[in-house]
């Protein structure tokens, strides 16, 4: 029997590495603007350390619209409707913040696609087929190696301050700094 949670997480940590690579080299060839406009190179600053920050759920406005996608589909005889009958459904929900709204068809698409490629409504079920944090953890030389990091530091989001885009960092899309010590 094949193991689907073992080739999930395989494809998860190959996907994770190269999202982490081009977040280094982001970081590493900075550029800052001057008044002028002008870009102007900056020395670059080799970091030292990373912190992972790993989403142990969804953002409350993702699980709605997992919620009402999963209710939809069991109220229309087993299918989703399309896009734009979704769009309207979606629309100007309170449940939703207005600075989420324009997030909200990306990721049911995503979601959809989740669906048909599993052909199972437990695709809505808001987890992971295998434990992140874990995955990560007993990786962490790899990553280290990878990105020749000195240290990387793994942290779940509720462990967290409030960061910037904490609403970004949702369960498999984790969110690395770089930082240099």
């Amino acid at each position: 029997k094949v193991d689907q949670s073992l080739i999930d997480s395989c494809n998860y940590l190959m996907k994770t590495v190269h999202a982490f690579r081009v977040c280094l080299k982001s970081y590493t060839t900075q550029k800052i603007r001057a008044k002028s406009k002008v870009p102007i190179n900056q020395s670059p600053l080799i970091p030292t350390h990373a912190i992972i920050y790993i989403a142990s759920s969804y953002p409350t406005w993702q699980k709605f619209v997992m919620k009402e996608l999963k209710e939809l589909f069991l109220a229309n005889n087993h299918s989703l409707p399309d896009n734009k009958q979704l769009a309207g459904h979606f629309q100007n929900r309170p449940e939703i913040d207005s600075r989420h709204q324009k997030y909200v068809m990306p990721f049911v698409n995503d979601s959809k696609k989740l669906f048909e490629k599993c052909n199972d409504i437990t695709s809505f079920g808001q987890r992971l087929s295998f434990d992140e944090c874990e995955i990560l953890k007993s990786n962490q030389d790899y990553l280290r190696r990878a990105l020749n990091i000195k240290h990387i530091d793994i942290r779940l989001t509720n462990d967290t301050t409030m960061l910037n885009n904490f609403e970004d960092i949702v369960p498999g899309k984790p969110l690395i700094h770089f930082h240099h010590e």
